[in-house]
């Protein structure tokens, strides 16, 4: 099956709940296999599958923070390394 090459950007401002929602959408669409994206400007489908890379930076500057997630995958065949485990911890000490 040919498909074609898209991409699908999408920037605003919400509040934790909201982000809270997207998130678990996420969750739902890898546990799934599919992840779809659409607002007015356009749509696509994703496929996760197989090993995915999973890119994660944080960083605090003056009064900016920015958190960035990345999934990228291939093939489900395709071996990859990793970092080895990543701990996420949600409180403050």
């Amino acid at each position: 099956m040919t498909r074609k090459d898209s991409e699908f950007r999408h920037q605003s401002l919400q509040d934790p709940s909201s982000l809270f929602d997207y998130l678990t959408a996420l969750t739902e669409g890898f546990t799934k296999g599919s992840l779809q994206f659409r607002d007015d400007s356009g749509d696509i489908t994703l496929e996760p599958a197989g090993l995915i890379r999973f890119d994660i930076s944080a960083a605090r500057k003056s009064d900016q923070q920015s958190l960035t997630l990345k999934f990228s995958w291939r093939q489900p065949d395709e071996e990859d390394r990793d970092a080895g485990p990543l701990l996420i911890n949600g409180t403050t000490d």
